[in-house]
C-alpha cells in the first residue's frame, strides 16, 4: 500500500500543532500583558469611552483638580496578571473597584452615594485583535 503525497507530512504538522495547542500558557501570558495594558491605557486617557466627570461636590470635596480614578493611583496600580491553563487576565484586590467600574446607584448612610460607572477594566477592539494574533500565532507557529 502506497503512501499518499504529502499525508506523513501533514499528520506530523498536524502533531504538531496539537502539541503547541495543548499547552496555551505561553500565549496566555502574553495576552494577560497585553489586558494590563489595556487598562492602564484606559487610566491614562480617562477611559475608553470617555468616563462622566466628577461631580460637582466631588470636585469641592477634593485635594486640588485629578484625574478622574487617579488621585493615588492606587486602583490603576492594583492590577496584576493571572494566569491559568484555560484562561488569562488581570486581578485587583482593591474592595472598591467593582464599584468604580460598574458603578453604584447609592444607598442610605455615608459612603454609599451613587457612583457612575466609569470602565476601566475593557479589552477595546483593537487589543482583543492583538490577543487573537497572539493565540493564532502560537498555535500556527
Amino acid at each position: 500500500m502506497s503512501d499518499v503525497r504529502g499525508f506523513s507530512s501533514a499528520i506530523g504538522s498536524i502533531t504538531r500543532l496539537r502539541e503547541r495547542a495543548r499547552d496555551p500558557r505561553p500565549a496566555l501570558t502574553e495576552a494577560a500583558e497585553i489586558t494590563g495594558e489595556s487598562i492602564h491605557r484606559n487610566f491614562e486617557v480617562g477611559g475608553r469611552p470617555r468616563w462622566k466627570p466628577h461631580a460637582e461636590s466631588t470636585r469641592r470635596s477634593t485635594y486640588g483638580p485629578s484625574r478622574l480614578l487617579i488621585r493615588s493611583t492606587a486602583l490603576e496600580n492594583s492590577f496584576r496578571p493571572f494566569v491559568t491553563r484555560s484562561s488569562a487576565g488581570q486581578r485587583s484586590s482593591l474592595i472598591y473597584g467593582p464599584r468604580q467600574d460598574q458603578g453604584y446607584k447609592g444607598g442610605p448612610g455615608r459612603g454609599h452615594s451613587p457612583t457612575p460607572a466609569r470602565s476601566f477594566a475593557v479589552i477595546q477592539p483593537e487589543d482583543a485583535e492583538q490577543i487573537g494574533g497572539v493565540m493564532l500565532s502560537h498555535v500556527v507557529k
